[in-house]
């Protein structure tokens, strides 16, 4: 069973693939989610962290667990990729 910890982290990412999709650095630079998109690997980093002293206090499923922190990899993957690509390194 998931647990209300679990369902709040997929919603995270959930958030997080919804602002990378829309290539968030168009929009304009006085909203928050402009002055956000500097920091998406580091929240995901330290929310995973925190899913993991969760997960191992309270033993939850840890297929859900490993699926998570998949998945928050490869969006730091994307993250990184994205910002190689636009300095030009790779064209």
């Amino acid at each position: 069973m998931i647990s209300l910890i679990s369902m709040l982290y997929i919603y995270l990412l959930g958030f997080f693939i919804i602002l990378m999709s829309y290539q968030i650095y168009k929009i304009s630079k006085h909203t928050i989610l402009f002055k956000l998109k500097n920091y998406i690997p580091f929240i995901l980093v330290l929310s995973l962290l925190l899913l993991e002293i969760y997960a191992t206090i309270n033993k939850i499923d840890f297929i859900v667990f490993w699926l998570l922190k998949d998945i928050s990899i490869l969006i730091i993957l994307c993250w990184i990729g994205e910002k190689i690509f636009k300095r030009g390194a790779i064209k």
